[in-house]
């Protein structure tokens, strides 16, 4: 069977009690008991259609203990057919447990179903929540869970219940906006979180309760809960002096910021052109601020656009609006009946979508986004990085901003996706026992043997497969991990080139290049896949016609751009690659080693006797000092090591990333721009010290990985702490993805 998917999804947002009892021929019906609404209990209902297809739905325990209707996804039949075995899902619903107390927002949780079919023609359907950091969890397993063959037609059969825990309200958010590059979300709470670049302040918010927040370029404004308004971040202009008085909405420009007055007059402040700080008169119901222009809705529903006049940003349209916003160079209103409207340029913005069945609709810098009255969002406009790909799933708000864009969703969790880097360094909570640096992203292994990974998700790079592992290792648009049950490797993101198709057979360690990576086996042997390796067979070409690999039993592996070496078990290196004569013009240096480092064009060993010799591509970065060394570290343009008397030399390509600190190292890791390494009493020291991603925090660390413009460590608590540019950590209730 296989489920339809010309669907829409649909939002069912539906609350704890007050819902008709499931009906009355529904078998294996749970007792009506009332229930404590401390998580949220669903079932799933299916039945035989006449087509031969099994329709899908979930029911939730009331608050009497008692079942609601069947709650129906837009996407929920399974056809006859479907593949056996095959995983299929249905479209999301959010469900809550409550109205909660206070000003907090009722907790609620998005799940779908996942179904398929087994041999004899049963279905086995499982549940699924979105969890903290906006992934899908994993399969949650109902006690009677297996629908069986020939049920009768149109009756309603059920599962066991499975338990659902919304998110703590300390982790939920009510709405999120997006800047040039900061994002700002106001929690249940009414405080406001942001993260993202901080250069100026911007994402630093002030304490206090808001009813709203924008974020612009190098500036936030919100309107607190007295109707204030109050802006933190760039005031070179005065535009963030806000004047006195009650707000009911405050905007932002590039370099001036608007406000509506509760009476609907309109006051403009700051720097930018007379033209652009010069609002029309009269009263209005909503205003939105672009980069040099602004928009706002009178009281009849018309649009009125003042600022700079160009690309047709101010030929606002006729007709009634409820809601305009406003970007770079163009501007799109959200008409009474449920149409949007663009006009003036930018980069296809105005492009708007069909339909008349949105409810908001934000602006971006090159793209705009609009929320449908289902719960769906849909971004249109120049989607360099997929900041106009919106995913799927269900959102009670979206926000638009240059380059990327974010919703927040049902359950109190932030989505955002496009091509900003705002959210590198968002840390994962939890205990972690290794972390690996994969150039703008981590993954890193819980103490559970689970992984988690944080970033930018370029190509998929964080969506790390579910089970237990054993050792994970990263590269920039790809990552790999050995299996703890069986030792096979497992390999995501990017498949340029083959890199995902690992060969089967039990790995001790694997090494990931460029297009390529390479494994030890648990024998001993090697193993590539990638560019130029058609099946890894060890020693020979393969039947392919693929790269040869040396014989033997070999102890580590480093792999290169093109290129890899290995240790073998008698000490000696050996190196190979299709491009492998490149990097050196002859064979790896001969002797006996104990250790091996590499990067993308040239590699380094330690020798028996603790010297050092380096090879491949570079005059510089391969003129390695004398003296006797205890470990090695490889980046693309330079190398160090740590001295027998623990202390510290590096050489290269890169004279500031030779200026190291010194005293004594343990350990050390290194990426283009910076190096960080381990003291003997366990604090981070980095250099050079005129970085910020080299300002490691206080305290003890076991492990540092330093990466792209950011470092992360990890405690001897085991938690993770991540540092770098002038980017604020995201909460980890925020995913970022990238297209």
């Amino acid at each position: 069977m296989r489920i339809r998917r010309v669907f829409v999804v649909t939002s069912l947002v539906l609350g704890g009690s007050g819902l008709a009892s499931p009906a009355a021929d529904a078998q294996a019906t749970e007792p009506a008991e009332p229930v404590e609404q401390l998580d949220v209990q669903v079932r799933v209902a299916a039945r035989l259609l006449p087509d031969g297809g099994l329709e899908v739905a979930l029911q939730q325990r009331l608050a009497d203990g008692s079942w609601s209707e069947p709650l129906r996804p837009a996407r929920r039949v399974v056809e006859s057919g479907a593949e056996v075995g095959r995983w299929l899902v249905s479209s999301s619903l959010a469900i809550g447990r409550g109205t909660g107390g206070g000003s907090a927002a009722p907790a609620q949780v998005e799940v779908r179903i996942v179904a398929r079919r087994l041999a004899g023609e049963r279905i086995e359907a499982t549940v699924q929540q979105r969890r903290i950091d906006d992934r899908w969890g994993e399969r949650l397993l109902p006690p009677r869970r297996f629908f069986p063959a020939g049920a009768e037609v149109g009756q309603w059969l059920v599962s066991g219940h499975v338990a659902l825990t919304p998110l703590a309200s300390g982790d939920r958010f009510i709405s999120v906006a997006a800047g040039d590059y900061h994002a700002c979300g106001i929690r249940v709470d009414r405080t406001v979180t942001c993260w993202g670049h901080n250069g100026d302040g911007e994402a630093t918010a002030p304490p206090g309760r808001f009813a709203s927040v924008v974020a612009g370029h190098r500036r936030t404004c919100g309107i607190r809960s007295d109707g204030t308004a109050t802006c933190w971040g760039d005031n070179s202009h005065g535009q963030s002096n806000v004047p006195t008085g009650e707000f009911t909405a405050v905007t932002v420009g590039r370099e001036y910021s608007c406000g509506l007055r509760v009476g609907g007059t309109i006051a403009c402040w700051g720097g930018g052109t007379a033209a652009q700080r010069e609002a029309p008169s009269g009263q209005f119901t909503a205003i939105a601020g672009g980069g040099t222009h602004s928009c706002a809705v009178r009281t009849d529903g018309t649009v009125a656009c003042w600022g700079r006049h160009e690309y047709g940003a101010l030929d606002a349209p006729r007709g009634t609006f409820d809601a305009v916003s406003a970007g770079a160079f163009h501007s799109c209103g959200l008409r009474s009946d449920g149409g949007v409207t663009c006009w003036g340029t930018g980069s296809e913005a105005t492009d708007e979508p069909r339909g008349r069945d949105f409810e908001a609709i934000a602006s971006g810098h090159t793209h705009a986004c609009g929320l449908r009255s289902d719960g769906s969002a849909v971004c249109w406009g120049y989607s360099d990085g997929g900041a106009a790909d919106a995913p799927e799933g269900l959102f009670s708000q979206v926000s638009a901003g240059s380059g990327f864009s974010c919703g927040a969703r049902p359950s109190g969790a932030i989505g955002c996706w496009g091509g900003s880097d705002f959210a590198r360094i968002a840390t994962p909570a939890g205990e972690f026992t290794e972390i690996a640096a994969g150039g703008l992203y981590f993954c890193g292994l819980r103490t559970d043997r689970t992984i988690d990974c944080w970033g930018e998700n370029n190509h998929g790079a964080l969506d790390a497969p579910a089970g237990r592992f054993a050792a994970v290792a990263a590269h920039e648009r790809y990552a790999c991990a050995i299996r703890a049950e069986y030792d096979t490797v497992v390999c995501w993101g990017s498949n340029e080139a083959g890199r995902l198709d690992v060969p089967a057979g039990e790995f001790a360690r694997i090494a990931l290049g460029w297009r390529h990576a390479c494994g030890v086996r648990l024998d001993g042997g090697l193993a590539c896949w990638g560019s130029g390796y058609a099946s890894g067979a060890s020693g020979q070409p393969d039947a392919s016609g693929g790269e040869w690999l040396p014989p033997g039993r070999f102890t580590d592996i480093t792999a290169g751009h093109d290129f890899s070496c290995g240790l073998h078990d008698h000490r000696f290196l050996a190196c190979w690659g299709p491009r492998a004569e490149k990097y050196w013009p002859n064979e790896p240096p001969v002797g006996k080693f104990t250790a091996i480092a590499g990067a993308s064009a040239h590699s380094c060993a330690l020798r028996v006797d603790r010297t050092v010799h380096c090879w491949g591509d570079g005059e510089r970065r391969l003129d390695a000092p004398a003296g006797r060394f205890t470990t090695i570290a490889v980046f693309s343009d330079h190398s160090c090591g740590i001295r027998t008397d623990r202390t510290l030399t590096c050489w290269g390509e890169q004279p500031s990333a030779l200026d190291t600190p010194s005293g004594e190292f343990t350990a050390i890791s290194l990426s283009g721009s910076h190096g960080c390494g381990l003291r003997p009493d366990q604090t981070v020291a980095c250099w050079p010290d005129d970085l910020i991603e080299a300002d490691p925090p206080s305290g003890r660390f076991g492990v540092v990985s330093a990466d792209f413009f950011q470092t992360c460590g990890l405690r001897l608590d085991r938690t993770v702490e991540c540092w770098g540019t002038d980017i604020v950590q995201a909460p980890r209730s925020v995913r970022f993805d990238r297209h």
